[in-house]
Formats: C-alpha cells, sequence, structure tokens
C-alpha cells in the first residue's frame, strides 16, 4: 500500500467517482422524473456537488463522507500477514428537493410532488445506478492499494440504507427541506 501526492487519496478519489456515476446517469434520472406530470422537474450536473453547502437555493445532490451514526468514514482491518489491509468507505448522498421546486402548483400538489420526485430519485440512485450489478465495482482514480499502471477497485458497492426526513438548511437553519439520505459502502483489499 502506498500514497502518491501526485493522485487523490481512495477518501477524494471515491467521493469523485460517485459524483461522475451521478451525473453521468441524470439523462436517465430526467426521463424517470419526465414520464408523467406528476415530477415536473430537471436536474443538471451542477447540482450534483461535493460537500454538503449550508446554503441551499436549488434542489441538490451532496455527496459527504461518513456514516450518519458516529461520523465513521472509513473502517480498516488487517487481513493477511504481513500486512494487507482492508478497508470499507462509508459515503453520505444527501438528495434535497427545493420547497419552491414546482411554485406552478397549489401547496398540497407541491408537496405530493416533492414526495414523488424524492421518491424518483431515491429509486435511481438505488436501482438503476447504485445497486446495479455494473457498478458494485468502481474503478478510482486513486493508486494506495494497486500498483502502476492499474489504479484501485472499489468492491462490493452498494447503498446500505435509505432514510428519509427533513433537513434544516440555510444560514440560522430558516428553510426546512424535504430530504434522503442514502449510505454507500465499498469494499477495497
Amino acid at each position: 500500500m502506498s500514497y502518491s501526492t501526485s493522485l487523490p487519496g481512495l477518501d477524494e478519489a471515491t467521493r469523485s467517482a460517485l459524483q461522475t456515476l451521478i451525473v453521468n446517469s441524470i439523462p436517465d434520472l430526467n426521463t424517470a422524473l419526465a414520464r408523467d406530470a406528476l415530477t415536473p422537474m430537471t436536474w443538471t450536473s451542477g447540482q450534483v456537488v461535493i460537500g454538503d453547502p449550508l446554503r441551499l437555493s436549488a434542489s441538490r445532490i451532496s455527496i459527504v463522507g461518513g456514516n450518519e451514526n458516529d461520523g465513521m468514514d472509513m473502517s480498516i482491518r488487517q487481513v493477511m500477514a504481513p500486512v494487507i489491509y482492508e478497508s470499507v468507505i462509508t459515503t453520505n448522498i444527501y438528495v434535497y428537493i427545493w420547497p419552491d421546486e414546482f411554485p406552478q402548483a397549489g401547496y398540497e400538489a407541491q408537496e405530493t410532488m416533492r414526495e414523488l420526485a424524492l421518491s424518483r430519485v431515491c429509486d435511481h440512485l438505488r436501482v438503476r445506478l447504485l445497486n446495479d450489478a455494473s457498478n458494485a465495482s468502481i474503478t478510482l482514480a486513486s493508486r494506495e492499494y494497486a500498483i502502476s499502471p492499474a489504479y484501485d477497485e472499489l468492491q462490493m458497492c452498494k447503498v446500505t440504507r435509505v432514510l428519509k426526513t427533513w433537513a434544516m438548511k440555510d444560514f440560522g437553519k430558516q428553510t426546512e427541506v424535504r430530504c434522503a439520505h442514502l449510505i454507500h459502502e465499498g469494499t477495497i483489499a
């Protein structure tokens, strides 16, 4: 295992790879949202960010490290002697549906649209993208475990939990936003 100062480490490479996967799937997500008039919204690549800024002015997908329960970002254990490690990397993916996403509809219709949009985004991320067999192994831009010319492979990737709640955003936590929290895990050895 080595660490290169000219390449990202596992942590950074994992977040970037997940962002790229999600951004590349936006056309399919938008197709799912446009299948009827119940979720009239369109996502752009600029709405998929690494980090979770407090300020929110539109719907957003935020990708951040750490586990929601205890902040565990990575667990590492030795699996062989002399020194072979296995790391499990946890990433949080937050989906926020902006309260004014559907201004043309009445209050109750807006709430229905937000709830259905959140469901469709979560279903897309969970089933079509992150728990799809084609993404069970993700090539990263890091080379901590791999030897050149290969790159690290995050394996056994999956969304392990989906939670839905409300998040307080904006300065002073003045804006209540419908939110989903997907927990993604992958293993590297």
